[in-house]
């Protein structure tokens, strides 16, 4: 990698791009990329022969334009249309397990490539609420069916030793911070009309009823429960790829029937 500290080891997959090789004792990096003087550009280019990140450099030079031909391209900074947040990744079950599977060194050069300075510096993270297809078990934090006042609920030792932990390594290598959000896959099963975390189902009862009160009030307790952990929320969704669940009447993971009506009506 030209212009990194440390260059990608290239390693071949059958039937997949090339790899760059990262372990225990040396990873790939790519340092902050520096400011472009005025006339020049850097490109970053990445390709299947196994260049990563490879660093160049454009140069403007001013020619005479034959206007017939000839398209003019106008970028006004002052006129903008959408905010774009950033970029990420997510800490879900099977990244903590993946985590924990490997020594801490490989474990924290994972984290530092994804969000620290020498690394990708992502600006945002999901955190699923509760399990999800990434999961090793069906769960929700209560369990406890009819219990509208959520007494049972707290977080799963999958939040406290596969989440938590790796979401404050992140936040202590990242030269910026970035934004985490919250997605559920599926309320508390006894929420549901079917019963079950997974398979078609909506929540209970009429919109703006008893359930829905109390599936706002889980995603509060989560956002407390986090908080109480040393980790804040920028921002939540309702549910993960709702249209699942009204798809695919067997759908085979936790999911939940919410039409985008019913969304806006929730929020």
């Amino acid at each position: 990698m030209v212009g990194a500290r440390r260059e990608c080891i290239p390693r071949a997959i059958a039937g997949a791009d090339t790899v760059c090789v990262c372990n225990a004792t040396y990873c790939d990096d790519i340092p902050a990329p520096p400011k472009p003087v005025a006339g020049r550009a850097t490109v970053y280019e990445s390709n299947k022969s196994g260049q990563r990140f490879r660093e160049s450099t454009l140069t403007f030079t001013a020619h005479k334009v034959d206007k017939a031909n000839s398209v003019d391209i106008t970028v006004d900074p002052s006129v903008t249309y959408q905010t774009l947040y950033g970029f990420g990744a997510a800490f879900t079950d099977v990244s903590g397990q993946m985590f924990r599977s490997v020594n801490e060194s490989l474990a924290n050069a994972l984290i530092d490539s994804c969000f620290g300075a020498n690394g990708m510096e992502y600006s945002m993270a999901r955190v699923p609420i509760a399990g999800t297809d990434y999961s090793s078990r069906p769960y929700s934090y209560d369990d406890v069916d009819g219990d509208l006042q959520l007494k049972h609920f707290a977080l799963q030792k999958e939040d406290l030793e596969l989440k938590i932990p790796y979401i404050k390594r992140a936040q202590s290598v990242s030269p910026n911070g970035f934004r985490l959000f919250g997605s559920p896959w599926a309320p508390p099963a006894w929420m549901k009309d079917n019963h079950k975390f997974n398979e078609s189902g909506a929540l209970r009862g009429p919109i703006g009823g008893q359930y829905y009160d109390t599936f706002a009030n889980y995603f509060v307790k989560f956002l407390d429960a986090y908080k109480s952990a040393g980790i804040e929320f920028w921002g939540l969704t309702v549910e993960n790829e709702p249209i699942q669940g009204m798809m695919n009447k067997k759908h085979p993971f936790n999911c939940l029937n919410i039409s985008p009506s019913a969304e806006a009506d929730f929020v």
